[in-house]
């Protein structure tokens, strides 16, 4: 899976911030600085201006604090909206140079020995700053926002390299809700033009972000180092942001809300039979499930592998001996379904990824191939319709093999002489054949992928003149998949449901970006597909949430964690209420099935290593994020059901 790096503001890493003793200098909303700052801007009371190597005393700003220069100034309107902006600039001919402008909590600027600078936690902030890798110097912009443990490298991580000496504007805004926290917004431009480009998180499209808890923007900072540059700073407040509009789902499943967990641990049919009772503790209205082969006698929970899980194995070629899956291979796996004394657990899915195990490329006109395929695709659905689950959780991913990209695939001598689009109308018809096997099986499927149209046009995001145009998916890796999905749509009985499990959702957490994303599948991935007539009664939308999200996880402090329980809480409220009402949480070392420190999974259980628990109030965090969904969807006129 995909993951963002973390940046460690540079105090909290090098471990030289000096407290602040007092309040800063108090200013009003209608605050206004020009020029550049060559100097020490005028005193501010209180305020540390902090440095590492050079260190020349702490307290006021004043001429002795050597080649870093800064301030900051206390709002006047503390608790309402702000805006900040301001232009920065670093220098080709000084190494390391920096500036940062910020909107903070706190009384403190640091700076480190490199020449860089960087506000504190709680902060929300951006910084150019020099850098350099084989290619020679370049400007890295970046943004830091409202964690109190680890801020947020993003714009270097996706946007690559900026321009030195160029001037850059930038703008923070924030905004108070009603539930105590802050919408914040970072944009950024190249001074001199018009458009602003959204800072604030790693995928094209994201706009806003709900700062951390604790956050509240009292203070405004700016920070240079020696051949960084920051002019025309001006202080407003902000513009009301627009305001969020909830389309009225459309259901998924009989229930109004339901969520899922799908984990590195994710179990097989053998350990959910005999651990059912434990798991159901969890407030998850159901699980994936992977059906064993060979089915071991106390069961597996390791999904992250092909080994021991057929669901890994329905597009292999030469697995299983060259030959389709058989009955035999799922009975048992039926016989535990059957068996297993479900309470809570009513909307299970089980477990099928395209992973081409043991060869590289995808030959989509091997049609011996295709018909294991399909043959094998059937299997799993038989399994979910006689073992009483809900339907099937479809992972497209490519896990580095050739099979929904045109770019690579054409590269095989596979393609010799093929065209786009005779490739495009076969994997057309593959879609067909495949949905045509499990709806033999499982009549009125409910199959949920986790990459769908949303895959495919942030795909196309990174090429914005391309965006959502089907001229375009020539040139992306995932741009068969569509043509796949109308072989889905057009091929399925009447009742079938294709959920877009909108994966992007893993750095999204503001209500603003999911209704966004929505609307994103609903009225622009529509145009993807040359059924649209289907498409709109067929597709609805889901939503992730990963629950280690920069690979942060620490259970004995959960506030040190990216998703702290009332972060949780809060982002799937958001996710149920702007989605159709499905969510499916994923995790990599967090495992739901353990809930205390000292307990663990029996050695002789398959199982990825280094495996966490999850404190209970993350539990309690699920029954929370319901209850906000509620909220939410009675505030925009969506009733609730009966279920």
């Amino acid at each position: 899976m995909l993951r963002i790096c973390i940046w460690l503001t540079w105090a909290a890493l090098l471990g030289f911030l000096v407290a602040a003793p007092a309040a800063a200098q108090t200013w009003t909303d209608d605050f206004d600085r020009s020029g550049p700052v060559s100097r020490p801007w005028e005193k501010a009371d209180g305020v540390a201006i902090v440095e590492g190597s050079g260190f020349r005393g702490s307290g006021a700003v004043t001429g002795d604090a050597g080649d870093r220069y800064g301030g900051m100034w206390r709002r006047s309107a503390s608790g309402k909206s702000v805006e900040l902006t301001a232009r920065i600039r670093v220098s080709s001919t000084t190494e390391q140079s920096g500036a940062v402008v910020a909107l903070s909590p706190t009384t403190q600027v640091a700076a480190d020995q490199y020449h860089h600078v960087g506000v504190t936690n709680y902060d929300l902030g951006v910084r150019l700053i020099q850098r350099s890798d084989n290619n020679g110097n370049y400007a890295a912009l970046q943004v830091t926002y409202g964690h109190p443990f680890c801020g947020q490298s993003l714009l270097n991580y996706r946007r690559g390299r900026r321009d030195l000496d160029t001037w850059y504007d930038v703008k923070l805004q924030a905004w108070p809700s009603d539930d105590g926290t802050y919408l914040a917004s970072a944009w950024y431009r190249p001074s001199g033009t018009h458009d602003w480009t959204a800072a604030v998180d790693k995928w094209p499209g994201n706009r806003h972000v709900v700062a951390y808890e604790g956050f509240d923007p009292a203070y405004v900072a700016v920070a240079v180092s020696q051949g960084a540059f920051i002019d025309h700073v001006s202080v407003k407040p902000a513009d009301p942001p627009s305001p969020v509009s909830l389309s009225q789902p459309e259901p998924v499943n009989d229930y109004r809300f339901t969520v899922l967990s799908y984990s590195w641990s994710t179990p097989d049919t053998k350990y959910l039979h005999d651990n059912v009772a434990e798991m159901e503790k969890t407030p998850f209205d159901g699980v994936a499930v992977q059906v064993g082969h060979p089915r071991l006698p106390d069961g597996s929970v390791w999904s992250n592998t092909d080994r021991d899980n057929l669901g890994w194995k329905v597009f292999s070629k030469h697995q299983l001996y060259d030959r389709r899956f058989t009955r035999d291979l799922i009975d048992p796996a039926i016989d535990d379904l059957e068996t297993t004394a479900f309470h809570r657990f009513r909307s299970n899915y089980v477990v099928m990824v395209s992973h081409l195990t043991d060869v590289r490329t995808m030959d989509w006109f091997d049609d011996v191939w295709w018909a294991n395929i399909a043959e094998n695709a059937k299997l799993i659905a038989t399994v979910a319709r006689e073992g009483g689950c809900e339907g099937i959780l479809f992972d497209p991913e490519m896990y580095g093999c050739a099979i929904w990209g045109w770019p690579k695939l054409r590269e095989d001598p596979l393609y010799n002489g093929r065209s786009y689009d005779e490739v495009t109308t076969k994997v057309r018809q593959r879609g067909r054949e495949f949905v045509s096997a499990i709806n033999e099986a499982y009549p009125d499927v409910r199959i949920l992928l986790l990459h769908a149209w949303d895959t495919v046009m942030r795909r196309a995001a990174r090429d914005r003149e391309g965006l959502n145009r089907k001229d375009t998916l020539h040139e992306i890796d995932y741009g068969l998949l569509p043509a796949f999905l109308d072989g889905l749509l057009e091929a399925s009985d009447d009742r079938t449901v294709v959920i877009d499990g909108v994966e992007t959702t893993y750095w999204v957490n503001a209500l603003p970006d999911f209704a966004a994303k929505a609307r994103g599948v609903r009225e622009d991935g529509i145009k993807l597909s040359d059924v649209p007539d289907l498409f709109r009664r067929k597709v609805r939308v889901g939503f992730a949430i990963y629950l280690d999200r920069d690979q942060r996880w620490d259970p004995s402090s959960p506030q040190r964690n990216y998703w702290t329980p009332g972060r949780l809480a809060l982002v799937l409220g958001n996710a149920l209420a702007a989605g159709d009402g499905l969510v499916w949480i994923y995790s990599e070392r967090p495992t739901w099935l353990l809930d205390l420190e000292d307990k663990r999974i029996p050695a002789d259980i398959p199982q990825p290593a280094g495996v966490k628990f999850v404190p209970d109030a993350y539990r309690q965090a699920l029954d929370d994020g319901r209850r906000r969904a509620e909220a939410l969807r009675r505030q925009h006129g969506h009733a609730a059901e009966p279920h």
